[in-house]
């Protein structure tokens, strides 16, 4: 099997593998391979790690001979991986610790590494743990009083688990560390003896609202400027003081010097983590590249350059009157200074000759002509304008009850017809978006050419937006923080829960089951400032309600005809009645209410699946935007829905002194001459 595994990616699986495979695994579950723990009797776990996997062998001594318990194995997370084989093995010791814990039972347990992992624990590991995991290893191997750590330089069983182990296993876990984090030996973290001086900064901030960015070289010896320029205005402080710290190792090319920072990311750079970062590919903990990997690369490369070389970390923006203090604020001054100003420029000086030197002269339209083809074009406002259906589309999630595993629901809402088509999901997720667009939407409705949303993450997913680049589609995303552009879609979202709500309540079935008929009613509803339903705008005719009459071929010809006119001008219609909402005066009535009608209020908690209008109420006061009830006090037009009907009571209409006692529902017992049932009637009537 090994021999197999090891030939190369193209491994050549046959049934004979599978038989062999199978018996690996019952010989490894045997008894013979495979002893019964016993609890009496102490445990030893023999630990090792391999290309970022724990191994791990328990064993328990039986006859003078120790026998295998269990075989363990375990994949380290992705941050771990990154770190030195022998800070892994801290990681790795406490995972299998835990495992063989379920077999313990809290028996001794005798841990047996090829590395100092109690030494290494206390020394080196602060640089490279957070204080969580430091907490979590050190309760786990060193505050157990029933663990003891020990360092077996021998071969262990563990180390077999993997193939054939190494032929040098002896060595010095702290050396092994700063040899696997350092891009070169020499490289020290204190000031050199002799050599260059050198301090550099970087400056990024904004100044009257534009982001400016700098660098800045400092002498330390005559503290003099070697060297300071401006920068790209996205650059962070941490990516120019690392260009900064790259301008200064090319300075002190073939020469000794030492280099004060006091900037912890580019400390870090040259004496860990760029280390790891290029044996890793570049890659950071979550396996995504980093932002600057081209100027980390150059870092890392202008180090080898000098002869000898120490980079020192200072505390920045001190005061007082050292060499270090002083040259670190003066290489923070000329870095903010370059952020602002730029490099010192050099003046040009013209020769003899410069008589000769043609200047052109320009009259001003000359100028304003020349100008447009660098002017920034103003950036229109609203959405493209949509000339077939499904060419522009606006897509949202919204959240309903849980019913089963649906729990959201897809809305996709189409510009120019306002048709809708949903779709129900588990979960709210880029993978649903993209497998609704292909599966559903494209193959239904044709290529789409721009899609909008809001900024959420199941929509500006990378592995959707590569998708929907390599369509040809449009994504636009809507501005944070005004809702109004997600607003054909958020009206949708609205009249979905409210006919979902309705119908619920009327059938005692679930949204889902609900769906479809939801949908019929939006689609087929007239559109209220154009007369003409969604239905009708996606299909040239009017829902069919009504079963028509079998034809003849001829008729079917002329019907065909009818239908293709049809649909001609009802989109003809379309484009004639189509109108840009626009923004009312302040002066313009926008409700059509009058004192003493009645109207429906809009509850402010809206609850899903649930009546959103109470009522109603009666109108007492008006203005052009505004109306004013005995309960409610001022309300805008905007959360009223009227005028509605009175509401009706119950009443009594027989006389009193008959027999017979008849209640009626409607209107108000004043308006109709009759008394409301009161307490005084009911004892007179007694």
């Amino acid at each position: 099997m090994y021999e197999k595994l090891t030939e190369g990616d193209n491994i050549k699986w046959t049934k004979e593998d599978d038989d062999k495979f199978e018996k690996l695994k019952l010989k490894l579950a045997s008894i013979p391979a495979l002893s019964l723990p016993s609890l009496e009797k102490p445990f030893h776990l023999y630990v090792n790690v391999e290309k970022g996997v724990a191994h791990g062998v328990l064993v328990q001594e039986w006859g003078g001979v120790k026998r295998p318990v269990a075989y363990l194995s375990k994949m380290l997370d992705p941050v771990s991986h990154g770190w030195p084989v022998c800070i892994q093995a801290i990681a790795a010791t406490a995972i299998l610790v835990e495992e063989s814990r379920k077999l313990t039972f809290g028996s001794k347990l005798i841990v047996c590494t090829p590395h100092a992992v109690r030494n290494v624990l206390n020394q080196k590991a602060e640089k490279w743990l957070t204080d969580s995991k430091m907490l979590k290893y050190e309760a786990i191997l060193i505050d157990s009083d029933d663990l003891t750590l020990e360092v077996n330089r021998s071969l262990n069983p563990a180390q077999f688990l993997y193939g054939e182990p190494a032929d040098n296993l002896i060595h010095n876990c702290l050396e092994i560390i700063q040899y696997q984090t350092k891009v070169r030996r020499d490289l020290e973290g204190q000031a050199l003896s002799e050599g260059e001086i050198i301090y550099v900064d970087g400056s990024s901030r904004c100044l009257q609202g534009k982001r400016m960015s700098g660098y800045a070289v400092v002498n330390g010896k005559n503290m003099q400027t070697i060297e300071k320029g401006k920068l790209p205005s996205n650059w962070s402080a941490q990516t120019c003081e690392s260009y900064a710290l790259k301008k200064a190792l090319e300075y002190l090319a073939h020469k000794k010097g030492t280099i004060y920072t006091d900037l912890r990311y580019a400390f870090g750079v040259v004496h860990t983590f760029g280390k790891i970062w290029e044996e890793r590919g570049l890659l950071n903990s979550r396996g995504k590249g980093l932002v600057h990997e081209g100027l980390i690369l150059e870092v890392l490369e202008a180090l080898k350059l000098p002869e000898e070389i120490a980079i020192v970390h200072i505390k920045g923006h001190q005061k007082g009157v050292t060499p270090e203090t002083r040259g670190n604020n003066l290489a923070d001054q000329e870095a903010k200074d370059a952020a602002e100003n730029g490099a010192e420029r050099v003046m040009l000086i013209l020769t003899l000759n410069e008589e000769n030197l043609e200047i052109p002269k320009f009259s001003e339209a000359k100028k304003k002509e020349l100008n447009k083809k660098v002017m920034r074009k103003t950036t229109l406002g609203g959405h493209e304008l949509a000339l077939q259906p499904f060419q522009s589309i606006q897509v949202d999630f919204t959240e309903l009850p849980q019913v089963q595993r649906w729990k959201y629901l897809l809305v996709v809402t189409n510009h120019l017809t306002h048709w809708v088509d949903t779709v129900p999901t588990t979960k709210a997720s880029a993978n649903m978006v993209s497998k609704t667009l292909l599966e559903q939407i494209i193959p239904r409705y044709g290529m789409v050419n721009r899609i909008d949303s809001d900024r959420r993450t199941h929509f500006t997913s990378k592995v959707l937006q590569q998708i929907i680049q390599s369509l040809g589609i449009k994504w636009e995303l809507h501005t944070p923080w005004h809702p109004q552009s997600s607003g054909r879609v958020e009206r949708m979202n609205q009249t979905l829960r409210r006919t979902l709500t309705k119908l619920i309540v009327e059938t005692q079935m679930s949204w889902v089951q609900c769906l479809p008929l939801a949908l019929l009613r939006i689609r087929t509803q007239p559109r209220s400032h154009l007369g003409v339903s969604p239905y009708e705008m996606m299909f040239g005719l009017p829902f069919l309600t009504t079963q028509h009459e079998n034809a003849t071929y001829e008729v079917g010809e002329m019907s065909v005809k009818r239908y293709i006119n049809t649909i001609a001008k009802t989109l003809e219609s379309l484009w004639l009645k189509g109108i840009i909402p626009q923004t009312t005066p302040l002066d313009f009535k926008i409700h059509n209410v009058h004192p003493g009608e009645w109207v429906l209020v809009k509850t402010w908690k809206e609850q899903s699946l649930t009546p959103q209008w109470e009522g109603p109420f009666q109108v007492f006061l008006m203005t052009e935007a505004a109306i004013q009830t005995k309960e409610r006090r001022w309300i805008h037009a905007s959360r009223i829905k009227g005028p509605v009907d009175e509401p009706k009571e119950w009443t009594i209409t027989s006389e009193l002194g008959d027999t017979k006692l008849t209640l009626k529902r409607g209107l108000g017992g004043n308006e109709l001459g009759r008394p409301k049932w009161s307490k005084k009637h009911t004892q007179d009537h007694t």
